[in-house]
């Protein structure tokens, strides 16, 4: 009885046994089953599939790229190296899976087994671009030079940070000292105004434009003479483009006046590229010459001055420079107040008392001691535009005696033509042009040749009153014009 026992005991064992492995069996398949009835369900409902992707799409934000179908052509299959290191990554997958599930182990097991062989059989056909064609192996090395790189920016952006701190320390320091600047430009326009006021009372600034006190014609005997005349035209328009160059202000111990250097120059017409000197100390003069920037030593020019060292300074100045010096001198006159010229002898006459015009410009060229050329022609052309003239002119319009001041308010160029003269036309010229320049506030200047007796005698009958000083005409000539100038 024992024996029957034990035998059906281990048949109904064996029933459970099998009963059991048939359970887990069917469970297995079951798995199996679903994953296929899920990709065959998935491929029989491409709009369920198609809302399924688009629900994740906008989860992940991922962007979908259209490829067009030519550059298909050219993608390539991943290497064999690709794909077993897509496989061994798989299962390491798996595997650590597998060590943190207890229950259904051989389940999950199937399904990674399952997705891993369908994933590798898409890899097997699967193509891709050439330029992303790389072994999957080489993404641990690309990783170690993507932190290494992330390392070398972190440490760059932290050298910057501190560059940044430096640059952001020095400016704070330079907007303190603008800031420092600014009061200083304060104090400093403060002070150049105050100037301003105190140099306006003293030469009546207007415009901008510098003006000697108006003196009376008895304190002009002084050797200033030229270079008031030359600041008075400057007040009048300044039609010359001059200015006026101090060593010192508000006490100057030299003053000279030239030519505005923005102004256009020829370089051999030294009648305009003139300057006119004065000064209360001879040292101050020459230190004038010697500054840079005052004298244009680089042309030929003239220098006009009523003092008698200015030759000699002058000279030495030039002399270091290589420059050549001419001087001219003559007697210096100014004429008393004149109340008026007596025309009466034109009454009965074909003449005419008037003034000069361009028209005249070549027969003055021609005949005045100095002409003769190109520049003195341009340069008696503007006198004749720019300031006061007289002329006597016979029946037929022609010029027949005239006189003309110039650019330092000096009268220049009296001449009569020979066939006229001994009739008093050129005292009449002279008393006119002086009677007119007088009441514009000009001081009536001029200078006579030492020789020119005839002149003399005319200057001491309408008692022109001659200077203590004489009258002094520099003509300086660099080597490179040596050839070309005309004196």
């Amino acid at each position: 009885m024992s024996s029957k026992a034990n035998a059906s005991k281990k048949k109904s064992q064996q029933l459970k046994r099998n009963l059991k492995r048939k359970i887990d069996d069917e469970k297995a398949e079951l798995p199996e089953k679903k994953v296929r009835n899920t990709v065959k369900k998935n491929k029989n409902h491409p709009k369920h599939l198609s809302s399924e992707v688009t629900r994740q799409t906008k989860h992940t934000t991922l962007k979908q790229v259209k490829i067009a179908s030519n550059k298909r052509k050219t993608w390539q299959p991943l290497s064999k190296s690709s794909r077993e290191h897509l496989q061994n990554m798989m299962e390491s997958v798996a595997i650590s899976v597998l060590s943190d599930s207890i229950r259904e182990n051989k389940q999950i097991q199937y399904h990674l087994n399952f997705l891993k062989k369908r994933l590798l059989q898409l890899c097997e056909t699967l193509k891709v671009p050439p330029k992303k064609l790389q072994d999957l192996s080489h993404v641990s090395s690309l990783l170690k030079t993507e932190r290494a790189q992330h390392r070398d920016n972190e440490e760059g952006l932290a050298s910057l940070q501190e560059e940044t701190d430096k640059m952001v320390a020095t400016i704070e320091s330079m907007t303190g000292d603008i800031h420092s600047l600014r009061n200083k430009v304060r104090v400093l326009t403060s002070e150049v105004e105050e100037e301003e006021k105190k140099i306006k009372q003293m030469f009546h600034i207007d415009s901008g434009v510098l003006s000697l006190p108006e003196l009376s014609q008895k304190s002009l005997r002084a050797p200033i003479l030229q270079v008031y005349g030359a600041v008075m035209n400057i007040n009048r328009g300044n039609p010359f483009q001059k200015e006026v160059v101090l060593d010192s202000w508000p006490d100057f111990k030299a003053i000279i006046t030239r030519r505005q250097k923005e102004a256009e120059t020829d370089n051999l017409d030294h009648y305009t590229n003139a300057y006119a000197v004065f000064y209360k100390d001879v040292n101050a003069y020459r230190q004038l010459l010697e500054e840079h920037g005052v004298i244009n030593w680089d042309q030929v020019f003239q220098i006009q001055g009523l003092q008698s060292e200015l030759h000699d300074v002058s000279k030495a100045v030039a002399d270091s420079k290589q420059v050549d010096v001419k001087l001219a001198s003559f007697k210096a006159t100014c004429l008393p107040p004149i109340s008026a010229a007596d025309t009466s002898f034109l009454m009965n006459s074909s003449l005419q008392l008037t003034y000069l015009s361009v028209a005249d410009v070549d027969l003055l060229n021609q005949t005045w001691s100095r002409g003769g050329n190109e520049q003195c022609r341009r340069y008696i052309t503007n006198l004749i535009s720019c300031f006061p003239s007289v002329c006597v002119r016979d029946d037929k319009g022609n010029p027949v005696s005239w006189s003309m001041m110039d650019q330092f308010a000096t009268m220049c160029h009296g001449y009569t033509m020979p066939e006229h003269r001994r009739k008093g036309y050129n005292r009449l010229v002279i008393l006119t042009l002086a009677r007119k320049l007088q009441s514009r506030g000009f001081p009536c200047q001029g200078n006579i040749v030492d020789d020119n007796i005839t002149s003399i005698n005319l200057a001491k009958s309408i008692h022109s009153d001659f200077l203590p000083c004489r009258f002094h005409r520099l003509i300086l000539t660099p080597p490179a014009f040596s050839r070309q100038v005309h004196l």
